[in-house]
């Protein structure tokens, strides 16, 4: 699910620390890169991430989701077809002679 150098989003930032309190903590909606992925018994699937440089905090994997683009280009793709047809297509109107 998570790979190292992938970019991810965080979904959760409801951050309950019980040893300390960073300096930086993820923020919701924020996109981070993955440095790297421990994991830890009792907590699963953590990721350092690379934009939080003041702490080596680890954070949990559920709190986060890969960024993903394929919605994007998908509709990328549709609209280049469709412009593609309509340039294609004969004009609407004619030019009057």
């Amino acid at each position: 699910m998570f790979e190292i150098g992938k970019k991810v989003v965080c979904i959760r930032d409801n951050w309950k620390p019980k040893w300390f309190i960073p300096e930086e903590m993820p923020v919701k909606g924020e996109i981070y890169h993955v440095e790297d992925i421990r994991e830890i018994d009792g907590y699963g699937i953590c990721l350092k991430l690379r934009e939080l440089t003041k702490t080596e905090t680890v954070w949990r994997g559920e709190n986060f989701r890969p960024v993903d683009y394929s919605f994007g280009e998908e509709v990328e793709e549709r609209i280049k077809e469709e412009i593609q047809q309509e340039s294609k297509a004969e004009p609407k109107f004619k030019e009057k002679a």
